[in-house]
């Protein structure tokens, strides 16, 4: 290789090109390291978005069913068909 106007011995040239070498393996090892923590991370989160979904129509129908209880019942009868009917649901 020319360098200056000079020409590198080739044991240079060699030992350059495993160091090229070598550290191309690493960076494309921590690149494979990388890539499976991002894989792991967006199954992770796609868990944690899907359980998180899930709880909000729980609780939209949790909401949904004590506001069609209507109010609590003034006589005693009313207010223990209202606890059973809450405690069915």
């Amino acid at each position: 290789m020319l360098n200056d106007n000079k020409v590198e011995e080739p044991q240079e040239l060699e030992a350059k090109l495993n160091d090229l070498r070598a550290r191309f393996e690493v960076v494309l090892a921590m690149s494979a390291t990388k890539q499976d923590r991002l894989d792991n991370a967006f199954v992770l989160a796609t868990e944690f978005d899907t359980a998180v979904r899930t709880e909000l129509l729980l609780l939209k129908d949790f909401e949904d069913n004590l506001r069609d209880m209507g109010p609590i019942g003034d006589d005693i009868d009313t207010i223990k068909t209202q606890l059973e009917q809450h405690r069915v649901r």
